[in-house]
């Protein structure tokens, strides 16, 4: 990265899209990535970016269940179980586990 004024000002307007498109203006967030490739390389632009949105998701997931929880205690449980199993479910080896066993339970 350069410590260029003009790329400081360019990353915080392209951070500053991501967060309006998280708070609701859907669309704006596209405008993040072509913008800040205007001062440094696309790849280079993607690789700044690419942890950011991944923390702004991480945040905006647990503010999300957070509230959903508080809001509606007795779907805690049920949306509890469909997270692990959502997540599991892409591993062959978590998929063979059975509720009784759970997932320590693996081996034949």
């Amino acid at each position: 990265m350069s410590p260029d004024p003009l790329f400081y000002l360019v990353a915080s307007v392209a951070v500053i899209c991501f967060g309006l498109a998280k708070g609701g203006f859907v669309g704006i967030g596209f405008l993040a990535t072509p913008l800040l490739a205007l001062v440094v390389p696309p790849m280079q632009a993607v690789t700044i970016l690419l942890p950011i949105m991944l923390v702004q998701d991480a945040v905006s997931t647990v503010a999300a269940t957070n509230a959903l929880l508080r809001q509606y205690p007795d779907v805690g449980v049920p949306y509890a179980m469909m997270v692990v199993y959502a997540s599991a479910y892409p591993c062959p080896d978590l998929r063979a586990a059975t509720p009784i066993s759970g997932p320590a339970g693996l081996a034949p």
